[in-house]
């Protein structure tokens, strides 16, 4: 009985000991090679606009991401319909992370692509990619410049008009009482009276705009250093203002 006893020992401490060897082996043969190997790995942050435009890297497919790549030498191909393709060749370095950031440009220079409530993901993409409204967001540096295209950047500077907006102006007669004054309301967002896309929205109590009431939005927007000709605008009865 004494001899079972101490045979059921020597089997666990046998068990015990081969545990510890198999668990030495898996640390020395895969845990240590993996972490050399990710060491030795380079790293690729992707943005681009428009965001459902194909990457492709050495014949792969990439997408909005931050991926480990093995270092050296790539061409990224970014295509998208109804834009110019860009083609880059750039070079990552182990144990760094590189960004690959740029817009496309559409083909026929009309940039309100980015404008329609449907492509809502590639303008705040585009708008990212041109330092608006980053929120202290690091940017990684860059495998390409990102280019500056005189379209984007006029585009970027419309939006910046939220910075004033929404702006309310009030027109009073003599007495001012909700029933004598006319007030209105200014939004920059998207509309479907405006193609589904980005303007300004002007609302009001009046059935018309006011003649007196477009000229101080003219001069609130000149003040704010904006130039309201450069925006398309529609007008709607909104007695709740």
């Amino acid at each position: 009985m004494q001899d079972n006893h101490l045979r059921k020992i020597y089997v666990s401490v046998a068990i015990l000991f081969a545990a510890i060897i198999t668990m030495v082996l898996v640390i020395f043969l895969v845990i240590i090679p993996i972490v050399k190997d990710s060491a030795k790995l380079a790293f690729l942050d992707i943005l681009v606009a428009p965001v459902d435009a194909s990457v492709t890297i050495d014949g792969e497919d990439y997408n909005n991401a931050v991926y480990e790549m093995e270092p050296g030498h790539y061409t990224a191909t970014i295509a998208r319909d109804g834009f110019k393709s860009v083609t880059v060749d750039f070079d990552l370095e182990k144990n760094k992370t590189a960004g690959l950031y740029l817009y496309l440009e559409p083909s026929d220079g009309d940039w309100g692509y980015y404008e329609l409530a449907k492509n809502q993901a590639s303008m705040e993409a585009l708008l990212r990619l041109n330092n608006y409204n980053n929120d202290g967001e690091e940017w990684w540096p860059e495998v390409v410049p990102i280019q500056e295209k005189d379209g984007a950047k006029a585009m970027v500077e419309k939006y910046k008009v939220k910075a004033i907006l929404p702006l309310n102006v009030s027109l009073c007669g003599e007495v001012a009482t909700r029933m004598t004054c006319n007030a209105v309301k200014v939004e920059y967002k998207y509309a479907k009276k405006c193609g589904d896309s980005l303007c300004l929205v002007i609302s009001g109590r009046s059935k018309e705009l006011p003649s007196e009431a477009l000229s101080e939005i003219r001069e609130k927007f000149a003040e704010g250093g904006f130039d309201f000709g450069d925006y398309k605008y529609i007008y709607v009865q909104d007695s709740r203002i």
